[in-house]
């Protein structure tokens, strides 16, 4: 709401047709609230997607379309949460269901955001 008071202090009376202000206010009072994604925290949720550095969100969930081929530490290991990234190496960290730390780098195709589980 604090927008739209910002972008209505800038305008002069004049220029602003009164039946807009009615309008815009009557949207703002009876629409709901914009809420990001729960996981992956985009307004937009990105579920399917793979983690990049923009998008990147420690805790959100993901899931492997390969299974346990993506991790080099043996079954049962496959990425379950992601924990960290490292931007200048390229890879990012995430920990498994047995609580196992699992690194996959960035751009693999291995590991997607899993929003709707």
């Amino acid at each position: 709401y604090q927008d739209v008071v910002n972008f209505f202090s800038y305008a002069k009376p004049f220029e602003v047709d009164p039946r807009l202000v009615a309008k815009l206010m009557h949207k703002l009072l009876v629409s709901k609230p914009l809420l990001a994604c729960s996981n992956c925290g985009q307004f937009q949720c990105i579920d399917g997607e793979e983690p990049t550095v923009e998008n990147f969100k420690p805790g959100a969930r993901v899931r492997s379309i390969y299974g346990d081929t993506c991790s080099d530490i043996g079954a049962g290991s496959s990425m379950f949460k992601l924990v960290n990234f490292h931007e200048n190496a390229g890879y990012f960290l995430g920990s498994s269901q047995n609580g196992s730390i699992v690194s996959s780098s960035f751009g693999l195709g291995c590991y997607f955001y899993n929003c709707k589980f």
